[in-house]
């Protein structure tokens, strides 16, 4: 299961195209200089990289783990999971030595009900099992 980031990338867009736009503009009036330049570079490097980052998910669940990527990749296994609590369109996901914070409102609201419902059946059903097993 797969969760994309939907919101982000069509911000970034406008926000490096903007960048984009100011840099021409300035080369257009204030004669070459090196600032306009480097914005242009800059914005076209962070296009570049929004494109790349487009293609990953926000959050997957893939072999048993649940993946969040960003700077930093963070896996959580779903065995492990003990509680799902959410407090202001944050999804926290805990375990005994972690917890996976996951920001509900740049993603899809269907996507994101069928990951709940899918972890709390994955908790409910080991509790199940737990609870049948010791009988």
């Amino acid at each position: 299961m797969k969760i994309y980031d939907k919101h982000s990338h069509k911000l970034m867009m406008i926000v490096f195209g903007s960048q984009i736009f100011l840099g021409v503009s300035g080369l257009i009036k204030n004669h070459p200089d090196f600032f306009s330049y480097f914005l242009i570079l800059l914005s076209l490097l962070g296009i570049g990289f929004t494109l790349y980052k487009k293609k990953f998910p926000y959050v997957e669940i893939e072999n048993g783990e649940v993946i969040m990527y960003g700077l930093i990749k963070k896996k959580l296994k779903l065995n492990e999971i003990i509680s799902m609590e959410k407090i202001d369109n944050i999804l926290y996901l805990k375990s005994s030595d972690s917890k996976l914070k996951i920001r509900r409102t740049m993603l899809d609201t269907l996507e994101v009900r069928k990951f709940e419902d899918f972890i709390k059946n994955e908790i409910s059903g080991r509790e199940f099992q737990e609870g049948g097993s010791h009988q």
